[in-house]
Order: C-alpha cells, then structure tokens, then sequence
C-alpha cells in the first residue's frame, strides 16, 4: 500500500497519452408542454416572456417513489394559477408558459424551446420558478435572483403583498436551471423560496407543502408577470463570454 504522505505528482515532459471512451448513443425524445396566451399591443405582443418550470423527476429508485411535492409540483401548480389569470387578462407582450421534461437530464430542459418554438431575438426574458412551497422553510416568502434590470419592477410589486417577505438578488451569475436562456443572451429571473432540506429525498410529499404561501406566490407570479409585460422599456439582453461564465 502507497504512504499517502509519500505521494508526490510530476510533471511529464514531451509525453502523449491516448484515451479512449466506449460510448452508445442515443436519440431521446422530450416532450415540453407549452401554453400561448397572444398581447394585447399590436406592436408588443410580438415579444415573449416565457415562464416554466420543469414536471419531470428521478421517479422510482429501488421501489421508494420520489413524490417531488415541493421540487417541483409547487412550481407547476402556481404557474398553471397564474396562466389561467394571464388568460383572462394578458398583458401587452406575449406569454408563453412552459412545463419541461428534461430537466434531470443534464438541464437540457429548455434547449429545445429555445431552439425550435421562438425566434430568440423575440424572447424578452424568461422566468424560472423552483420549489416555492415547503412550510419547514425558514425564510416565508418569495426570493428571486436575476439580472439588476429587474430590481424594480420586483419591488413595486412587492409593495402590493404584505403577507410575506420578499427579496432580490440582483446577479449576472445563473444557476444550471437557467443556463441555456444565459447562452442565448437572454435575460432571467428566477423565483423560489430556497429550502432545499428535503430536495431529492423521500420526505418531498404533499405534506411539506404550505398551501397558503402558495396562493400567495401564484398571485405574485401573476402581477409579476403583467408588470413586466407591460413595460414601456425594453430589456438590457444578457452580453455573455461562455468561457469565462458559471455552470
């Protein structure tokens, strides 16, 4: 047995080192599903926010079923509140609700959006909500982080909620949920309530979830949404190095 304390690395000079990888590939379909509800505004509704989450999960390992109640049904839940509102009182812009299902694939969930459903320069921004409904947490209310730009229109929505605490991290940074928007130069915002206690464990059920902050959050999303679907401005769109960004 090699002394770790003994163990040394080396530099090798003028020295070629072959590898080879056996690998199968492939080809998995995806299916996203995706709701449209078209802008009031001749001119604006021909630019999108989208707004999704993902639906799919790890499912079954060794017979225990991963219910995945907070991460990330809480999401779908208040998005699909808030798409039935926005359907009866859309914005200026365009929105599109996306539910993906590749996203415990190596966070491919929204490359095929991206890639296929929309013009990218059409895409405004797009906001990802992520486990928004676990009563354990300690922080009760809504956090969201996203580029500076979008600071404001948070707070004055803010304003209008006096039930629970709301904070953003003005950030140029995303996380691997957002990633693919970051690449294609467009901006993101993400909404959570950030208690990851029971992420990826069998006690994620429909009893860690606070139905009350849910309602809470749907309406934020909602009011949210129809801030900035009715900006006069336009947004600052990402200018990313990929080399030099965060996965």
């Amino acid at each position: 047995m090699v002394n770790a304390g003994n163990y040394h690395s080396y530099v090798l000079d003028n020295t070629k080192i072959e590898i080879t990888i056996d690998c199968k590939k492939e080809t998995i379909n995806y299916y996203n599903v995706i709701a449209f509800v078209p802008g009031t505004d001749p001119v604006l509704r021909k630019e999108y926010i989208s707004v999704g989450t993902y639906v799919n999960h790890i499912g079954t390992i060794e017979k225990n079923i991963y219910n995945r109640a907070n991460d990330d049904v809480s999401a779908c839940s208040i998005i699909l509140e808030a798409a039935k509102s926005i359907a009866f009182n859309p914005p200026k812009r365009s929105v599109v609700f996306i539910l993906y299902t590749s996203e415990n694939k190596h966070t491919f969930y929204s490359w095929p959006f991206l890639n296929n459903a929309i013009p990218i320069e059409q895409i405004l921004l797009t906001m990802n909500i992520e486990q928004v409904g676990n009563r354990n947490s300690d922080y009760h209310g809504i956090w969201s982080i996203g580029t500076p730009q979008f600071n404001e229109s948070f707070r004055n929505i803010e304003t209008v909620f006096n039930e629970a605490d709301f904070k953003f991290e003005p950030t140029e940074n995303y996380s691997s949920d957002l990633w693919s928007c970051y690449q294609k130069g467009i901006p993101a915002i993400k909404l959570s309530s950030c208690d990851l206690s029971k992420h990826y464990t069998l006690q994620d059920t429909i009893g860690l979830i606070d139905f009350d902050h849910l309602l809470i959050a749907s309406n934020f999303l909602y009011s949210y949404i129809l801030e900035l679907g009715n900006k006069k401005q336009t947004f600052v769109t990402n200018q990313v190095n990929i080399e030099d960004s965060m996965w």
